[in-house]
């Protein structure tokens, strides 16, 4: 009786995922996470939800959420990254849509200061529809501590000096036509149209919320001062313009807002949509590649379209590791770079070895400005990619696609290593079925004429004298028929062995086509008398290129199998004819032919069709299978077709004299 297990149904199914973010104290998060999973042997899955573009996080924000990334993929976790502007919903709608049963993620304590008005990201999942556990980790710092880190996170607090000068040209023009309208009378409301236009155009060529801000309240602030009708000197808020200020400063808020979302969530839009069809490139080129070779450019040219940055590919063959092939950027915007090969060789071969990331941004290597990926499905590595990095590290989601390229590359290489290895085996399994075929076949067909010479040879031995000379002659001929097919069988299995394996040389020579068949027919069976043999030539000597001997076998081979598989006095007729480039040499019977379905197996060795031989000795069925190996050395190849109206007609081409002439 054989022991099994049973699972804890409890344990089955879990997938725990923590969200990752760029912030300082994100790591007790995610080593809470990965503790979790390993404890309920889940799925762990490490979600980054990016609501603003990656370029503009800074260099300290951009490195912790790296190392962030970094320390959930050393817990075991997939990474996913997501481009999206509502951070709470893509992280409910991911969960439930991929089956998270336990989400941990961090307090988010400034939210809490926000008042009635705004929830926390929190608070706002917790409301979420999401059937999963929801663990908040407490992060044991102050209000204000997370604060003087949160100014840290983002470049875009601090608008561009450019940027300024945007909005404020911007502002400019907008005041200039308000003079334009007031100077063609045109009402108040249209000039605060153009005012709060103004806005909407700051946040399209901006993409900024400061700068929205300066555009509506300056603004706001203009038409007040420029075209309303309050008198000199009058007090903004002491007036009834001040409802009018509020009411522009609001619309032109609301509209910059809405135009950033609209230009961040198109931008996004557009990059998730690229990255997408890269992988749908990516698998459908990989379903046409046909080799090793053909994966790794498949590779390498989608990397390069994903990052546009310069890269290294290695191949590798048998664990060693081959030669790289330099991938320039696309847009050729770096200068030219100085590598140190033997340094970039020695690291790739490290990642082989270990079968580990290496390079910048990881653990190992970090003074190497290339990131060092292996290209592996876990056991083994098929490859190594060194993409360069620079002062711009490669971003998460593109990262994330990035892995996805490497892994269906590297499952492609697999599944083209166990394809070659099933082809290898079945090649080994037909071979040795091909042994087995070659012995049982001899140990079989050679009996009965070894019994046959033995048992005549033991009887004239012991009874010789008494018998007469009929019989005697009678013996002989039997003795010699057996001799002769077994001398026969041999000839050919070497021949067979000699051409398959390439280890015979053909010694062509130009020869009389007449002359070879004469020579050849009188080495055929004895049996040939008994059926009527004809021989066709046309009136012009036909002179191909040709091994005589081996051609010759061939046309004896032809001839005998005529002869055994037609009745007594059967048609048979040798023919030969030339169309100037090939000779094509014919033997036709009119015995009982062959089947539709046999006509393609006859050529297969050891197979003998239906038709047994009439003292079922000379069945191997070699003879068809060493023809078309030898005229297939010639340069030509051998046909089946029926002869009308009964009978088989067996055609094989050599090249003409001419030919290898002009050759």
């Amino acid at each position: 009786m054989s022991a099994f297990t049973v699972e804890d149904d409890s344990k089955k199914h879990e997938h725990v995922m923590a969200c990752v973010s760029p912030s300082p104290y994100n790591v007790k998060v995610i080593e809470e996470a990965g503790r979790m999973a390993k404890a309920y042997g889940a799925v762990f899955t490490a979600l980054y939800v990016s609501d603003i573009p990656t370029e503009k996080l800074t260099g300290i924000a951009r490195g912790r959420l790296e190392e962030n990334l970094r320390l959930a993929e050393a817990l075991g976790a997939k990474i996913v990254s997501i481009d999206g502007g509502d951070v709470a919903y893509q992280i409910a709608e991911y969960a439930r849509v991929s089956g998270v049963t336990k989400l941990v993620m961090g307090h988010d304590i400034a939210g809490k200061q926000t008042g009635l008005l705004r929830h926390s990201l929190s608070e706002k999942i917790l409301q979420s529809a999401l059937t999963a556990d929801i663990y908040i980790i407490p992060e044991a710092v102050s209000v204000n501590e997370y604060r003087i880190g949160k100014r840290y996170f983002y470049t875009g607090v601090v608008p561009f000096i450019g940027e300024i000068v945007k909005t404020l040209l911007v502002v400019a023009a907008a005041t200039g036509i308000g003079f334009l309208f007031d100077w063609l009378h045109f009402t108040e409301a249209n000039i605060i149209t153009i005012y709060i236009m103004s806005a909407l155009i700051t946040a399209l060529v901006t993409h900024s919320y400061i700068c929205c801000i300066i555009a509506s309240f300056s603004g706001a602030l203009f038409f007040f001062y420029f075209f309303s009708q309050a008198p000199p000197g009058t007090n903004l808020f002491s007036s009834g313009y001040a409802v009018t200020f509020t009411i522009i400063l609001i619309a032109s808020l609301i509209g910059g807002r809405i135009a950033v979302k609209l230009s961040e969530q198109a931008q996004q839009s557009a990059s998730g949509a690229f990255r997408t069809r890269i992988l749908f490139d990516t698998n459908r080129l990989l379903t046409s590649a046909e080799n090793y070779p053909d994966i790794m450019s498949v590779l390498a040219s989608q990397i390069s379209k994903l990052l546009d940055r310069e890269m290294l590919v290695f191949p590798v063959e048998d664990g060693a590791l081959g030669e790289a092939t330099v991938i320039p950027a696309q847009e050729n915007n770096e200068p030219e770079l100085e590598r140190d090969m033997e340094k970039t060789v020695r690291i790739a071969g490290w990642v082989v070895t270990n079968n580990m990331r290496a390079g910048a941004g990881t653990d190992f290597f970090r003074e190497s400005p290339y990131m060092f990926l292996s290209v592996t499905t876990g056991e083994e590595s098929y490859g190594v990619v060194a993409v360069y990095t620079g002062t711009v590290s490669i971003d998460p989601f593109e990262h994330s696609v990035l892995l996805s390229i490497m892994g269906e590359c590297a499952m492609a290489i697999e599944n083209l290593r166990n394809r070659e290895e099933k082809e290898r085996a079945a090649r080994k399994a037909e071979n040795e079925q091909e042994r087995a075929n070659i012995l049982r076949s001899i140990s079989h067909d050679l009996r009965t004429p070894l019994t046959s010479i033995s048992g005549n040879a033991a009887n004239l031995m012991s009874d010789g004298g008494s018998l007469d000379d009929e019989t005697k002659r009678h013996m002989y001929a039997d003795i010699y028929d057996d001799a002769a097919w077994l001398t026969g069988l041999i000839e050919n299995l070497l021949s067979v062995t000699q051409l398959d394996n390439s280890a015979i040389k053909l010694n062509r020579t130009a020869e009389l086509v007449e002359d070879v068949v004469r020579e050849a027919l009188k080495h055929c069976s004895r049996d040939i008398e008994k059926h009527v043999l004809e021989v066709q030539m046309p009136d012009e000597p036909v002179i191909a290129m040709m091994d005589t001997h081996l051609i010759s076998q061939v046309i004896t081979n032809l001839v005998n199998n005529a002869v055994k598989y037609t009745p007594e006095g059967s048609m048979i007729r040798v023919s030969a004819r030339d169309d100037g480039s090939y000779v094509f040499i014919s033997v036709a019977d009119d015995g009982g032919g062959i089947a539709d379905e046999d006509k393609e197996k006859v050529f297969e060795m050891f197979y003998s069709g239906n038709n047994k031989l009439k003292d079922s000795s000379r069945s191997l069925g070699l003879g068809l299978a060493l023809c078309r190996t030898i005229v297939r050395a010639h340069g030509g190849d051998i046909i089946l077709e029926d002869n009308k109206p009964a009978g088989s007609i067996f055609t094989f081409s050599l090249p003409t004299y001419e030919e290898k002439i002009h050759e």
